[in-house]
């Protein structure tokens, strides 16, 4: 059942909470088209660890090709999870499929949006810095998901 107040993230972290979750079981949900993929983690005991949506944007610059682009990243990490992962790190089982998705999506490259706490799961896997990342703030995010990192 959908909660018209309730982002996707917060919907499937209950969902994942909720539902019996085989441990360590990545859930993916697409939405639009195709375009975006919202994955949530699960830890042992069924409880959310992590979640990253990952978004397909084609580029008219260069001729609809596609850059994969991850954000939203979320660490929650649970005292079944904490072993594997520091608060604000990403699991590697989170961060593979991720990209798995996009190279299988035809992207040409993936631009991660990380803060540079949570930066070494990524630059273990192969990312590099390459561009100052900037934002501006319009309104706080409305989250149930405290404690996220990006």
């Amino acid at each position: 059942s959908s909660n018209p107040g309730c982002s996707l993230a917060e919907h499937m972290a209950r969902e994942a909470s909720s539902s019996d979750v085989k441990p360590a079981l990545l859930r993916q949900l697409e939405t639009d088209g195709g375009l975006q993929h919202v994955f949530v983690l699960p830890d042992s005991t069924g409880e959310l660890c992590a979640a990253a949506t990952l978004m397909l944007e084609p580029k008219l610059l260069r001729g609809g090709t596609t850059v994969a682009h991850i954000c939203e990243l979320v660490s929650l990490p649970s005292p079944a999870s904490a072993a594997r992962f520091a608060p604000l790190d990403a699991p590697l089982e989170l961060i593979q499929p991720l990209v798995a998705t996009a190279k299988a999506s035809g992207c040409y490259k993936i631009i991660a949006d990380v803060p540079a706490a949570s930066s070494q799961p990524f630059l273990d896997v192969g990312f590099r810095p390459t561009q100052l990342a900037m934002e501006i703030e319009l309104a706080p995010p409305a989250s149930l998901l405290q404690g996220g990192v990006a």
